[in-house]
């Protein structure tokens, strides 16, 4: 039913014909994945990709979904699937790499960076130095990282106990994580300690979406283990940040996609959200604290 009212958005906004694409475009992500897999592959390796780092790519990107960003094709469908749902987790970085596009940072800390991409996009975006430093608890997917998109540096930490100086940190990204963090107080207590005291800090998570089943606990390293729906995010910021700024964002599926250095404002598919206002189903809650 999501998928339908969607439909009907863009069909009011944009027109039949866009609201069609979407649908095309939808009816081909439903594709059993062995269609998909020898396009991937393809892809993959006229990026230049080794069969190794495919291979973990492929084996990964259940319990990984930024395995399915692919490395620098995300806006062709012919080799990758779903290029919404890559875009989704692209523009996040895109939009927080905006709003700080015009201050002066030292240090950026991507913590829950998967396959580092994120620098990429910060790169494109911010005009001083800064160095930027990827944080995760695979050290696969750091390497992976390091490989590809080379970061400053990269540390393995859990987000509960990172090796950083207090105050030390100008813009934090936190992207898909907290649903993850066994003791989430901790984790925002961790971010806090090591955030400049005028920096910017970026949050996100599915919004209302229900906890992973046990079968999949049993096949996914990083289950889901909490659930946010708008108020709850927004009450556990406001506990842990309660002197700064707090915008929260509601992110939908695009229906362009774009590369990042088109966007100069909201990425397709953001509205700030004000208040207990309706959210569409299979949408991502995005903070920003400053």
């Amino acid at each position: 039913m999501g998928k339908f009212r969607r439909l009907v958005q863009i069909a009011r906004k944009e027109g039949a014909f866009k609201a069609l694409s979407q649908s095309v475009r939808f009816g081909a992500n439903q594709l059993p994945d062995f269609i998909w897999r020898p396009f991937v592959i393809l892809g993959l390796l006229q990026d230049g990709r080794s069969l190794q780092d495919i291979k973990y790519l492929l084996e990964n990107n259940r319990d990984r979904h930024d395995a399915l960003a692919g490395p620098d094709r995300l806006y062709s469908s012919a080799y990758y699937p779903k290029p919404q749902t890559r875009a989704q987790h692209y523009y996040r970085y895109v939009f927080a790499a905006n709003v700080v596009a015009d201050k002066e940072a030292s240090r950026v800390l991507d913590i829950a960076a998967g396959l580092s991409y994120g620098v990429r996009i910060f790169k494109t975006k911010l005009d001083s130095e800064f160095g930027y430093i990827a944080g995760d608890i695979s050290a696969d997917a750091l390497a992976y990282g390091q490989k590809y998109y080379s970061p400053e540096s990269s540390i393995q930490a859990d987000g509960q106990h990172l090796p950083l100086d207090s105050n030390s940190l100008d813009i934090i990204v936190s992207f898909e994580t907290m649903e993850h963090i066994p003791n989430v107080e901790e984790y925002l207590k961790e971010l806090n300690r090591v955030a400049d005291t005028g920096g910017d800090l970026f949050f996100s998570v599915p919004n209302n979406e229900d906890l992973d089943s046990n079968e999949e606990h049993k096949i996914k390293e990083y289950p889901h283990r909490h659930v946010f729906d708008y108020q709850r995010f927004k009450n556990i910021l406001d506990n842990h940040f309660p002197e700064r700024a707090l915008t929260i964002y509601a992110q939908e599926s695009p229906s362009d996609v774009k590369r990042p250095i088109e966007i100069e404002d909201l990425p397709p598919g953001f509205t700030e959200v004000n208040g207990q206002q309706e959210i569409a189903d299979q949408s991502t809650l995005l903070a920003h604290i400053s």
